[in-house]
């Protein structure tokens, strides 16, 4: 499994340096492990999808192709619920990028 969504995220590395004359940042990748921060995590994907300029309905994609191992089993067990990235308006429960604080954020 692990490796499929690694070939995956390097698909869409590709995919968001396609049109570019270059990638301007590499995805970060999420495992959900006690030693990872959930807010640098999300904090580095946010500058990643403006460096991109990547569209508000393609970073909901991208988001949960960056999460492996633990994070992405989370994903697996959530993903008729969780749909959005962060869409304005949209129930609490929809939202990836506030659900997944909410699950693995540490300090909270």
């Amino acid at each position: 499994m692990t490796v499929i969504l690694l070939v995956i995220l390097t698909d869409l590395q590709n995919i968001v340096a396609a049109s570019r004359e270059g990638k301007i940042a590499t995805l970060p990748i999420f495992s959900g492990w006690a030693d990872e921060n959930i807010q640098k995590f999300i904090w580095w994907l946010e500058i990643v999808f403006l460096a991109n300029q990547i569209m508000d309905r393609k970073k909901f994609y991208i988001g949960i192709n960056c999460l492996i191992d633990t994070a992405a089993n989370w994903y697996e067990l959530n993903w008729t619920t969780v749909v959005n990235w962060s869409t304005v308006r949209q129930p609490d429960g929809t939202k990836l990028k506030e659900s997944l604080i909410a699950r693995f954020d540490m300090i909270a």
